[in-house]
């Protein structure tokens, strides 16, 4: 890779989106298809940024794809074959990362809709060495952290309020879990929580519903938020209406891949059991 990357005409590179096409948006593994979001996010950034158009790159990593519909398309341009995984899956992400930081040192990196599982690995692998950030995991969650303490001055409160806060998030993949991780920090940083704290101040579901410690072959992202099993409140597998009646949270966030969760029945159990709930409806369907 260290020779393709002189490929690229232009000497003068300001940043830089890759994806390897694992997690695109709620749509799954497209393979080598995720080059959109490479794109659209450096259209953005020269349309609203100030990035000149000639100075972005926008990259794929082709790991291949479990995307069999994929695989099987005669039209499709990428690897036909299963996503390397492993050491060789982060042998050739080094690879990536040094040949296009050795060129252009300068320029920020960002990893994007990458599997949460690889995601924050690969952010702690290269964060202390190169400019890079996870727009999934911090610039979505850095978002949500200012809107929440926007919502508590709307209400009259300060920023250590947070701390009093009960959060159920729907939605435990990148974004989810990154929106997550960000307001316990807070509750740290500016609520003087610990962290154990701080994490049960959470109630977390995803497509089965509420997760406690109960469910078998957490990842160790979500693992911390779990509900332990001595939680007498809610339950393993609870919907979101349950959640919502049982925990009588003060904040609700939509973070899922899927859409029109927050029904009207939702809502109105919201505002049963707090005058002004603050509701975040970011999911992505």
């Amino acid at each position: 890779m260290a020779a393709m990357v002189y490929n690229w005409p232009q000497d003068d590179v300001h940043a830089i989106v890759v994806t390897d096409g694992s997690r695109i948006l709620g749509l799954g593994d497209l393979g080598i298809n995720g080059m959109g979001i490479p794109c659209g996010k450096l259209d953005l950034y020269s349309a609203a940024a100030g990035f000149h158009p000639s100075k972005v790159l926008p990259c794929v990593v082709d790991v291949g794809t479990n995307n069999a519909a994929l695989r099987a398309d005669p039209l499709y341009c990428g690897l036909d074959q299963p996503r390397i995984t492993g050491p060789a899956y982060y042998e050739l992400l080094d690879e990536f990362v040094s040949a296009v930081m050795a060129r252009w040192p300068d320029a920020v990196l960002q990893f994007e809709d990458f599997q949460m599982a690889h995601a924050l690995t690969l952010l702690e692998r290269y964060r202390h060495h190169h400019l890079v950030f996870n727009d999934d995991i911090q610039g979505t969650a850095a978002v949500a952290l200012a809107g929440l303490y926007g919502a508590l001055r709307v209400l009259g409160k300060k920023q250590e309020a947070i701390a009093e806060q009960r959060v159920v998030c729907v939605g435990a993949g990148s974004a989810g879990m990154g929106v997550v991780r960000q307001i316990s920090a807070g509750m740290v940083n500016r609520g003087g929580l610990t962290d154990e704290a701080a994490a049960s101040r959470f109630w977390v579901l995803d497509a089965r519903g509420l997760i406690t410690q109960q469910r078998p072959g957490l990842p160790n992202y979500v693992s911390r938020f779990a509900r332990p099993t001595s939680c007498n409140v809610a339950a393993e597998g609870d919907g979101l209406l349950d959640v919502v009646r049982k925990v009588k949270p003060t904040v609700l966030l939509g973070l899922a891949g899927a859409g029109k969760l927050f029904t009207e029945e939702v809502l109105s159990a919201m505002a049963q059991y707090c005058e002004r709930p603050i509701i975040f409806p970011m999911s992505n369907p």
